[in-house]
């Protein structure tokens, strides 16, 4: 680690500094009397490699125990596919086989050898499989001929030189197998090797490369082997191996790297807002992703984006605080230093004579730190390619990008989707799918971990901003600053000034380091790339199709089994999973039993055998064991022949099992946080298994399999229905039980008969097990939980205080309604949130005793339901609430313009009177907007009344509350209290006063002023309201004046003390007692604070009027 504060450096700006102590420790090999034993971090197809003539090399980077980062350089391995032949085709036909291929290729392909072998081909079952078994295996010198060559033989019937070995006999099919794999992929999978796994190289059967100069120089050692020398040691995504996941789950002292920056755009906005831009398109073509600047700057002193300060924190501990974390902080013009040093332990500023100096020391303290993980928050699309392209742009040498382990290796950037816009377009029910797009950092060697990227894809917010998350995940607020503050920070006459602006840059950095440890994301990420054998990389960015697609060619591989190629299916499903309409209600007598089956579609497929490999071809007939599916799709019984599929699912579930027991009795906590991280993985993996089979981008797509899936999941809640009232209702005249709802693995079963909430746990635990005997293993019916009050609106959307044990009730447990939905407005959780409350009182269930609330007290409830509607109706219209309460988001998932959509958007409005505003606002697909609804026209549509939230503020809009209450308040609200109360009822509670509406109608002030104190009025008296002649009381109550005064007066010193109270929690976030700046919109504080200061310049204002007008005068 680098030095600490406390190292003497000259006080006068710097050109360089010395980044050596920064370096990993010398280690010396020996490779003729020790093992090499590494962690991989990256398995690299290199075959394509200008520096090096093997045209098959792959490159291992790793990290050995000791923490020397190394490369090993591996020869020998060849691509390969398969090709079915006769019998009749023997050795003698390589030559004329080899011909027909070269007459038919677009440009040369080298063919390495031929070989006979025996398969069994994956695509149905075969009750004659030895006459499908001969093929020819086919390697290649190049890895990328394995394409050209697998499309010729997909036509080879057809092809000059190769239809004529049809006729001849000596070929039958021109089913192309296993050319779906890539370089990388087939090397890991033939030779057992799991990304960031464990790898032995057995000492005299490598050597290392004493002498290896560029591009090498950047590592601890290189070395080079044939592939055969490589021996994995962690698990085997195939294999169960306790004594190998026990010994080789562990980590070594990964060196990360956490990156943040602060960005000013020196060109002139039309409008300056506090929202981020975009520079201009960078010089260079390797770099391809804009990054969105950190500020818009009102000035045209600078006419490029520029960098001021660069934080770095660099640890060896990704899963804990530790005192050996190294953070630094770079700047530049200007003899600065950060306010932060005086209290976060090993911390350095250095200030440099200007932002070359300052970008030069950055990746020299990059290169020479050399670190394994690459982190930060948006550093893919922000921090790290904001700083290449000012490198870029200053004319700093070429070379500055190459921050890979090879040093002729430009990093480079690729924008990705999971999903692509047209085919959410296609896809309507995928539309709320987080498909932001993002980039990728192409670092090779180096694991680069996006905590945005990874948030995005696990985790429901709202904005996904650092300030949301740092909030919701890591448990601290952060202070945001408009961009014209950081500029006003960086010109600033004050040393402070630029300090802060320091510290708001190590803010940042720290927050996103402590979103990585609390969310756990790089162990998770790293297991994951270990269940599945695939690149860190690849599960970082990739969605699951990959993910199961390299599991199958392993397990395939491993039993002498081989995939065919075919292109995407693009064939729709023809079912859809059961979905009983619920017997909707508020019922406070009879508990609600929840029973769930465990794993239902992995089950399914074991259970009934469905694959690939046991699916009987169409017109073939089979007489033995067999099951039948959806349209009479037929599969054999495990006992003919187990299927592949079944087999990878029974190695989850099995590992998990294990992997769940080895954490419990891990007493190391890193060792358990890593167990978890892949009890998880595996988890993920297979429920991800069945959307293989119906996806249409799949490459395997099998709608026999996928259909009869959810079709038997159907059969198996409506069997599952009929077995539970067949076993439970004792007599046909009455009911004990009655299944009120089922969800495509979910039952609900109703119990009659006043049974306590006791009674339904037990009663339900005794439905699962004597249900589950009916099917065969692994299908199971858990008992989940009971509800109790419950209340069943809808198909998917329910509630209710959930039992798990009869002590006392867990939570209020809320599915699918709008309190717990992230694009409805935070208003309605207020709402929804203060009903439901009511609703599921924790105190009115006596567990042992009778379940039913008795309906004097059901009656009381619904009269504290109504009251606290009318309370909360008067409080959003009054504008008693902070506007954070009316900020609305919706994602761009389908495009960015008016014309990806079908109808008018609000939020595409929002953003296209932002794009108006400042016609450099880059979005991006997927990316969430705010909103809010101001004051319009009358009749205006929701659209045209949207507003961008900061541009709202700063010009002092009026909030529509009216509109709130009527567009986004009353119908959610109303399909809840319409199941106890009637229509009439329900609207009586959203009636207003013609007096409240004007009040709201007349407010004033920033968003639209949130209290009604201060408001003009008429010279009336304010205690009975008669007419005044002369100031704010009319003859009869002048007496009153001293003694409202000071009512007006404590009104004043409670605002006054709530104010205090507010700033001195944004002190504690900022870290000092600078004036507050802070507009972080993820923070309700923000919001209170604008509230507040808002309500003491009104208690003020009306406290003094009042004081002049009566001619009192007040003793403070």
């Amino acid at each position: 680690m680098g030095p600490t504060a406390k190292r003497k450096r000259d006080d006068s700006l710097l050109t360089s500094i010395d980044t050596a102590i920064y370096s990993r420790p010398n280690r010396s090999f020996r490779s003729t009397d020790e093992d090499l034993v590494f962690q991989l971090l990256e398995c690299e197809d290199a075959s394509k490699d200008k520096h090096d003539d093997d045209t098959s090399l792959i490159r291992l980077h790793g990290v050995t125990q000791e923490g020397a980062s190394i490369i090993v350089l591996v020869r020998g391995f060849k691509q390969y596919l398969y090709f079915p032949v006769t019998p009749a085709f023997t050795e003698a036909d390589y030559a004329a086989f080899e011909e027909g291929i070269h007459a038919n290729t677009k440009s040369p392909v080298a063919f390495d050898h031929f070989e006979i072998v025996k398969r069994d081909p994956l695509e149905y079952f075969r009750d004659k499989p030895q006459d499908y078994q001969r093929y020819v295996k086919i390697y290649v010198k190049k890895p990328t001929d394995i394409v050209q060559i697998g499309n010729i033989l997909s036509k080879s019937d057809e092809l000059p030189k190769l239809l004529n070995m049809y006729t001849s006999g000596k070929l039958y099919s021109s089913q192309v197998y296993e050319t779906g794999l890539s370089f990388d992929m087939r090397f890991m999978a033939d030779l057992g090797i799991v990304g960031c796994g464990w790898l032995r190289l057995d000492q005299g059967k490598y050597q290392e490369l004493k002498t290896a100069g560029p591009p090498y120089e950047r590592v601890s050692g290189v070395f080079e082997c044939q592939y055969e020398a490589i021996v994995g040691l962690s698990p085997n995504s195939t294999e169960a191996n306790d004594e190998k996941t026990r010994n080789w789950s562990k980590l070594p002292d990964l060196r990360c790297l956490i990156v943040s920056c602060v960005l000013l755009d020196g060109k002139p906005a039309k409008k300056s807002v506090s929202l981020p831009n975009s520079p201009k398109k960078p010089k260079t073509s390797k770099i391809v992703a804009a990054p969105r600047t950190k500020a818009v700057v009102p000035t045209e002193d600078n006419p490029d984006p520029f960098i001021t300060h660069i934080s770095m924190i660099l640890t060896t501990s990704p899963l804990a605080p530790s005192s050996d974390d190294q953070i630094i902080l770079l700047t530049h013009g200007g003899a600065n230093d950060s306010n932060a040093s005086k209290v976060i332990k090993n911390l350095e500023v250095f200030s440099f004579v200007d932002e070359k100096a300052m970008l030069h020391a950055f990746r020299s303290i990059f290169l020479s730190y050399d670190p394994d993980v690459v982190s930060g928050y948006d550093i893919t699309s922000e921090a790290i390619p904001s700083i290449l392209y000012r490198a870029l742009d200053l004319g700093l040498s070429k070379d500055f990008i190459n921050l890979a382990r090879c040093s002729h290796v430009s990093l480079k950037t690729k924008r990705r989707q999971i999903y692509s816009g047209a085919w959410l377009k296609k896809e309507r029910k995928m539309n709320a799918t987080s498909n932001r797009e993002h980039t990728e950092l192409g670092c090779i060697g180096r694991l680069v971990l996006d905590l945005r990227t990874v948030i995005e894809r696990e985790e429901r917010l709202r904005t996904y901003t650092i300030n949301e998350s740092s909030a919701v995940i890591g448990g601290r607020t952060l202070e945001y600053l408009s961009d014209p503050v950081l500029y006003g920070l960086w010109n600033g006459d004050s040393t402070d000034d630029r300090a802060r602006l320091g510290d708001y840059c190590l803010h940042e950095c720290s927050a996103a380091l402590n979103i990585m440890r609390k969310h756990a994301s790089l162990i998770t990420y790293i297991e994951l790339s270990r269940v599945t054998g695939l690149n860190f990389e690849d599960v970082v960015s990739r969605g699951q199709m990959r993910r199961f697609w390299g599991q199958l060619f392993r397990f395939c591989g491993a039993r002498g089994v081989i995939v065919p190629a075919q292109s995407r299916g693009g064939g729709q499903m023809t079912q859809s999973a059961l979905n009983y309409m619920p017997e909707v209600g508020y019922d406070t007598e009879n508990p609600v039993v929840v029973l769930d089956f465990k794993s239902l579609y992995p089950s399914i497929l074991i259970a009934r055998n469905l694959c690939f490999s046991t699916e009987v071809r169409p017109g073939d007939d089979f007489e033995g064991s067999s099951w039948t599916g959806f349209g009479g799709c037929k599969f054999v019984g495990s006992d003919v022949k187990e299927g592949i599929v079944p087999q990878i699912l029974k190695h989850f579930l099995s590992e998990r099992s294990k992997v769940k027991t080895l954490m419990k009795n891990a007493t190391d906590p890193g060792m358990r946080i890593v167990l978890d991280g892949r009890q998880k993985a595996i988890k993920v993996c297979a429920n991800a298994v069945y959307g293989f089979f119906g996806a249409s981008e799949s490459r395997l797509q099998n709608m026999a399999i996928a259909d009869a899936t959810i079709t038997e999941g159907a059969n198996l809640l409506e069997a599952a229905k009929q077995e539970i009232e067949k076993r439970y209702n004792t007599t046909n005249s009455t009911k004990d039980i009655r299944v009120v709802y089922g969800d495509t693995d979910s039952v609900f079963v109703k119990c009659f008969g006043g049974k306590s909430v006791a009674e339904a746990i037990e009663m339900g635990k005794q439905m699962s097990a004597e249900v589950s005997k009916v099917w065969p293993d692994p299908i199971s019916l858990d008992f989940e939980k009971v509800l109790f009050p419950s209340l069943l609106q809808n198909r998917k959307r329910y509630a209710g205080l959930l039992w798990t044990n009869p002590e006392k009730p867990d939570e209020i447990d809320v599915k699918g309604i709008e309190v717990n939905r992230r694009d409805a407005v935070p208003l309605i959780g207020h709402v929804i949130g203060d009903i439901f409350k009511i609703l599921f009182p924790h105190k009115n269930n006596d567990a042992t005793g009778s379940g039913t609330i008795p309906s004097e007290e059901r009656q009381g409830i619904i009269e504290q339901v109504k009251d606290s509607v009318r309370t909360d109706v008067g409080r959003i219209l009054s504008g008693e609430l902070n506007v954070g309460s009316y900020i609305m988001t919706k994602g761009l998932w389908l495009g960015t313009n008016a014309s990806d959509y079908n109808a008018k958007q609000t939020h595409i409005s929002v953003i296209d009177k932002m794009r108006t505003r400042d016609s450099r606002r880059m979005f991006k697909d997927g990316e969430r907007i705010s909103y809010i609804f101001t004051q319009s026209t009358p009749n205006s549509k929701g659209y045209e009344k949207a507003e961008d939230p900061v541009y709202a503020i700063n010009k002092g809009l009026l909030l529509d509350y009216q509109y709130y209450l009527e567009h986004t308040v009353h119908n959610p609200v109303q399909r809840i209290l319409e199941l106890f109360m009637s229509n009439k009822e329900v609207e009586a509670l959203f009636k207003v006063t013609k007096s409240a509406k004007v009040a709201v109608s007349k407010a004033s002030g920033v968003m639209g002023a949130f209290l009604s104190a201060g408001k003009k009025a008429a010279s009336r008296c304010e205690v009975c309201g008669d007419q005044c002649t002369r100031g704010k009381l009319c003859a009869k109550h002048k007496d009153q004046a001293s003694e409202l005064a000071g009512v007006k007066k404590q009104k004043l010193l409670d605002r006054r003390q709530a104010k205090k109270d507010t700033d001195e929690t944004c002190y504690t976030c900022q870290q000092s007692r600078r004036e507050i700046l802070c507009v972080n919109m993820d923070c309700e504080v923000y919001f209170n604070r604008t509230k507040v200061n808002e309500e003491v310049q009104a208690t003020e204002d009306d406290l003094s009027n009042f004081v002049a007008s009566e001619a009192i005068k007040l003793d403070w």
